[in-house]
């Protein structure tokens, strides 16, 4: 019986095969080693891009702070003359001291009123009664109204000039106001009563304010009572102490506003930068339905010698932009650097193959 052995047609590896395995074995190699510094790499793009970001907008943000603040110290200070000037006034002085002699003093505020923009001039007697104002005919006159709770009378009364704000008793708007008391004379001491003016709040919006921000102006005590965003309005700073609460009570500053914190979810701060995400309805603060997170870099400035803080809230949107735009570009650069590589051992390959026909 014959047995038929079948031949093994199977050929052993040539070297030039073996070689052009090694070499991509050897690409599939490189490529793995190389996707851990490339994380890295793109984990460090986004750190970097972010703080570097943020630090320009930070620096940005200060520039435009400090124009802003030098604004309202500059409103301020003529706020200060024109309270003085007034005070000072020897027809003021002396209806004050003669208050039976006839009342003239009301035209001679209605005309300063006018020449100074403000909203209202008046004055006051010692026991708190405005005696003279600018309003004298509006239905809203101040003539008669005895406006001794409010806090500028208080300080004014014992003889330091200051400035508040609250919303009007009788014309329910919100002002900012700047008390001066009225001495007997230029030498004397005796204090007869206070001069006030007050002011609308369009005189803390200049023309050239970048729209973009969101300009927070608020209190001693921390309440906003500017914004040009409303729903900011009447917020806090942070939550106040009952204490607090019950003083801005008594001075009816705010009426019956409910004064609620910023609602801010989360914060960090590195390197004197502060980040806030803060939640707000779009309804304003007592609405709790269609509510939206939104990042923000917060810089603020507190003057000792002024009535209020300025807090800015810039949008920190732009940051995810630039890291979107570094990342394409180190993908890019690390796609080129793959794609040499690929053809580089595409090359070796076909010169093996060639050389192994």
């Amino acid at each position: 019986m014959m047995t038929t052995e079948k031949n093994d047609t199977t050929k052993p590896d040539r070297p030039d095969n073996l070689a052009i395995r090694y070499l991509n074995i050897k690409t599939l190699i490189l490529a793995a080693l190389l996707l851990t510094p490339a994380i890295i790499l793109l984990v460090f793009t986004v750190i970097w891009t972010r703080e570097k970001t943020i630090k320009k907008i930070h620096i940005e943000a200060a520039l435009r702070l400090n124009t802003y603040n030098d604004y309202l110290l500059d409103k301020l200070n003529t706020y200060i003359v024109f309270s003085k000037i007034i005070s000072e006034r020897t027809d003021v002085i002396e209806y004050l001291k003669h208050p039976d002699a006839g009342n003239r003093l009301n035209g001679v505020l209605q005309l300063f009123n006018d020449q100074i923009g403000a909203s209202a001039t008046y004055i006051m007697n010692k026991d708190g009664v405005t005696v003279a104002s600018s309003n004298y005919r509006s239905a809203d006159s101040f003539v008669g109204k005895n406006f001794q709770f409010r806090d500028y009378f208080k300080t004014a009364i014992k003889g330091f000039a200051n400035d508040d704000i609250a919303i009007g008793a009788i014309t329910k708007k919100l002002g900012y106001y700047r008390a001066s008391p009225v001495m007997a004379g230029i030498d004397s001491r005796q204090i007869i009563g206070v001069a006030v003016i007050k002011y609308d709040l369009n005189v803390f919006t200049p023309q050239d304010m970048n729209k973009l921000d969101t300009v927070l102006i608020a209190d001693d005590n921390g309440v906003i009572f500017y914004s040009n965003d409303q729903r900011y309005l009447y917020r806090t700073i942070d939550a106040l102490p009952e204490k607090t609460l019950q003083k801005i009570s008594l001075n009816k500053s705010y009426a019956d506003e409910h004064l609620l914190p910023l609602q801010v979810i989360k914060q960090s701060e590195k390197n004197n930068i502060k980040l806030v995400t803060m939640r707000l309805s779009s309804q304003g603060q007592t609405d709790t339905t269609d509510t939206s997170e939104k990042e923000y870099l917060m810089i603020g400035t507190q003057d000792a010698h002024s009535v209020w803080n300025i807090h800015l809230l810039v949008d920190t949107s732009d940051v995810g932009k630039e890291i979107a735009k570094n990342l394409f570009f180190v993908l890019l650069l690390m796609a080129a650097c793959l794609t040499a590589i690929f053809m580089r051992n595409r090359f070796k390959s076909k010169h093996a193959a060639k050389n192994s026909a």
